[in-house]
């Protein structure tokens, strides 16, 4: 989990942020560097399979079946961050009234 530095918060606010404000930050922090990990890791992955396809190391069936549950994992994913619009929602009101 990821949290504002140091300079973050002296910087935010003039460094004047409450409670409330630092925890609503560092949630958003944490959703934004989680999101951030989890895209670059499936574009790694998507890139890794054509890579593996184009080689003619892997048949297009398998391709196929990667694809599906890569397809799954991504709607696990969508579902994630659906669930977590309310939180961020929240964070940013207490952040921006």
């Amino acid at each position: 989990m990821r949290s504002l530095t140091t300079t973050e918060l002296s910087a935010v606010n003039g460094g004047t942020m409450n409670d409330a404000q630092t925890a609503a930050a560092n949630g958003l922090v944490d959703f934004v560097s989680h999101m951030r990990a989890t895209l670059t890791q499936d574009g790694q992955a998507l890139s890794n399979q054509f890579k593996a396809l184009f080689s003619g190391n892997v048949t297009p069936n398998t391709v196929i079946e990667t694809a599906k549950a890569d397809m799954a994992a991504g709607q696990k994913q969508a579902d994630a961050f659906s669930k977590a619009l309310p939180d961020i929602g929240k964070n940013l009101r207490i952040l921006f009234g």
